[in-house]
């Protein structure tokens, strides 16, 4: 994972660019982020289209 996201982080243009990251693995006993961005940060509104 840290390697995809370095390699990535150097591909995209970090100012318009954006992607998402969403952790699928186990939820038991896991507290930490689930989600995580590189580049833009974008607000979720629930309209609208939605690559992922």
């Amino acid at each position: 994972m840290i390697r995809l996201k370095r390699t990535v982080t150097e591909q995209i243009d970090l100012v318009t660019d954006s992607l998402l990251i969403c952790d699928l693995g186990p939820l038991a006993g896991d507290g930490g982020k689930r989600i995580d961005f590189i580049g833009t940060t974008r607000k979720f509104t629930g309209h609208g289209p939605l690559v992922l």
